[in-house]
């Protein structure tokens, strides 16, 4: 397998593409521990990008225009592009192929078709995740043993830690309604996302605890290179598993409300999510810390097909348009 293939056309190398299929919709997120507002406000989804998971309903002809509305220009650019734009494009949306396995109190029997689906899914994305991180790791080391090996192998315990580090930042300051302090941290659409929020909500005092110590798991980490026309630069994500007991009260602050109260009971509450973080290599250097990508979902069967269906429908509007 080449390295220099895309990031959507690992399984197709003919297809070289010329219009951006980098940018996979954000799915909308369900509520979090103490959301004030609609799920969509986490998943700072373009309204055309959303319109695609409806692709499977729509006659052939409107699934090729809607695949088509929703490319737009591709972040492989030539090096000198690179230099005159300020770097590489930072919010690609999710890396093709990334699975994120439910428990395993969630899954189906063993007897359906859609568990063994799942798990085969589930290996072959960790197999070519592993493929993948070696390729990252070539464009920074390009002679001896780390040329062969996968870019840190032995470094989960230190990504559980920044995922629960990043995690625990981003809610103590959504809670005091000031994203200033991790600003940096975050990329661009999440951060916006938080900031609308936080200005939707006004009269709102939130008073959110961390219960307990946050227990951590890697459920994907994988890499995509850009391709001939941007050597050693690449992209890296990790899904990481967060599972914590939570507090969360709401307080108005209305000063017409004399008899403002706390709402919510504040009674411990168990909360699972999937933190992304993300990584970039650029002309063979290394972001130095990771950004937080924002939140994801696990993967079900409707997901799935849904995702499969985007990329088929991506690949055939851009193979016809060349």
């Amino acid at each position: 397998m080449s390295p220099n293939l895309s990031l959507c056309t690992t399984r197709i190398p003919a297809l070289r593409p010329q219009r951006c299929l980098f940018q996979h919709r954000r799915i909308p997120q369900s509520p979090r521990a103490f959301s004030t507002s609609s799920p969509q406000a986490f998943a700072a989804t373009c309204l055309r990008l959303r319109k695609i998971s409806n692709l499977g309903n729509k006659s052939k002809s409107l699934r090729k225009a809607s695949a088509s509305a929703s490319m737009g220009p591709a972040p492989r650019v030539s090096e000198s592009q690179m230099q005159q734009e300020g770097g590489m494009v930072q919010d690609i949306g999710m890396l093709q192929d990334t699975i994120i396995r439910p428990p395993l109190t969630k899954l189906p029997s063993v007897l359906t078709s859609w568990f063994w689906q799942l798990m085969w899914r589930n290996f072959k994305s960790k197999a070519t995740g592993w493929y993948t991180r070696i390729e990252y790791n070539r464009c920074m080391n390009k002679r001896g043993r780390e040329y062969y090996l996968p870019i840190d192998r032995y470094n989960a315990s230190q990504f559980k830690y920044f995922a629960a580090t990043h995690y625990t930042n981003i809610y103590t300051c959504f809670a005091k309604g000031d994203m200033s302090s991790i600003s940096r941290s975050l990329l661009p659409p999440i951060h916006s996302s938080f900031n609308s929020r936080i200005a939707r909500r006004k009269n709102i005092q939130l008073d959110w605890k961390l219960l307990s110590k946050p227990k951590c798991k890697i459920m994907s980490h994988r890499a995509a290179m850009l391709g001939h026309d941007a050597p050693d630069c690449a992209y890296r994500q990790l899904v990481v598993r967060i599972m914590s007991t939570q507090s969360v009260r709401i307080k108005s602050t209305d000063p017409a409300n004399k008899n403002a109260a706390y709402y919510g009971t504040g009674l411990p509450e168990k909360v699972v999510e999937y933190l992304v973080l993300q990584r970039r290599v650029i002309n063979g250097r290394q972001d130095p810390d990771w950004m937080v990508w924002g939140f994801a979902e696990e993967t079900t069967s409707w997901r799935l097909r849904s995702q499969d269906e985007y990329w088929r429908e991506m690949l055939s509007a851009n193979a016809e348009s060349r």
